[in-house]
């Protein structure tokens, strides 16, 4: 349902002479569509104007020096096109010209580049994205997933690897069995890509709710449960914030799961734990608005809910 695609400089370059793809891949790469890139898209832009600018200097006749300002005007319009819509990244690690260290390391589902595979890289021309057999614009946008922690974190990965800030959303979160899995595979899939995908230490945030009825327990039993259970799921390199909240009486309901990150969110059906049966559950992308108004009402002591109840941190020993 996520599928993560490299941009090679040059090709920007040579998409920005076709407007129709030019729009399509604008469209297929916004939030809230199933399409991710690695790296800034302002990075890629100037990437691209880099190689329209050495060219156009190295140019002598008139019709190419024309073809080159002509090109270097396209593709400042089409990476600032993509800044606008995209959402900002953190912390990305910027591509260079060769991706197949980091495909071969953490696989893309495509790279888009004019190149030649040397062992077996999925690159994708420009003629691709003309035949049906190109996905990137036709992708679906949610998907029916066994509740097991393999097959969630699966088709999550691409979410969790490039993103550098990430809030787990589940008014029913509490340290036990049933959320041990899926939160252990989504942690290490985090940790693990933090010298590929995203630079540095990364902290994750977990949000859920104070007042759970039946299953409800007092701030202090929650916190001591936390700490005695919680290190044993966190790899090197995470640090987890937790916040119980309440309803602002008059205010939003605390009801439905999200993973809200940095460039893009998803809503599940059911819940982030998984299931004892065969069960499953739909996980669906947020559209823009979906993920703008979402990632604000959850933001730390935004004013959508009560956030006075101790914040519990958790690190590895």
């Amino acid at each position: 349902m996520i599928h993560e695609y490299a941009i090679d400089p040059a090709f920007l370059l040579e998409l920005a002479n076709q407007a129709v793809l030019s729009e399509s891949l604008i469209r297929a790469l916004a939030v809230g569509m199933p399409c991710i890139t690695a790296g800034y898209p302002s990075n890629l832009g100037g990437a691209a104007r880099a190689l329209a600018k050495s060219k156009l200097d190295a140019a002598r006749e008139p019709k190419a020096i024309a073809r080159y300002q002509d090109r270097l005007v396209r593709v400042t319009e089409l990476a600032a096109k993509l800044t606008r819509t995209t959402t900002t990244r953190h912390n990305a690690v910027p591509w260079g010209q060769d991706f197949a260290p980091e495909h071969h390391r953490f696989p893309f589902a495509g790279i888009l580049s004019s190149n030649s595979p040397v062992n077996g890289e999925p690159y994708r021309s420009l003629d691709w994205l003309r035949t049906p057999a190109c996905h990137l614009l036709t992708c679906q946008t949610n998907d029916c997933v066994p509740r097991t922690a393999q097959a969630m974190n699966e088709i999550l990965l691409p979410l969790l690897q490039n993103a550098a800030k990430i809030t787990f959303v589940d008014p029913y979160f509490f340290p036990n069995e049933r959320f041990r899995d899926p939160y252990r595979l989504h942690l290490a899939s985090i940790a693990v890509s933090s010298h590929v995908r995203v630079q540095g230490a990364r902290t994750v945030t977990i949000v859920c709710a104070a007042d759970t009825g039946r299953t409800a327990c007092p701030a202090t039993e929650f916190k001591h449960s936390c700490e005695g259970v919680l290190p044993r799921w966190l790899p090197e390199g995470i640090t987890l914030n937790i916040y119980r909240i309440k309803k602002i009486p008059g205010k939003q309901e605390i009801h439905n799961r999200y993973i809200l990150t940095d460039i893009g969110g998803v809503s599940f059906g059911h819940g982030t734990d998984m299931s004892n049966n065969n069960s499953y559950d739909d996980i669906s992308l947020l559209s823009a608005r979906q993920f703008s108004h979402w990632k604000a009402a959850y933001t730390p002591n935004s004013p959508s809910f009560d956030w006075s109840e101790p914040l519990v941190t958790i690190t590895r020993p």
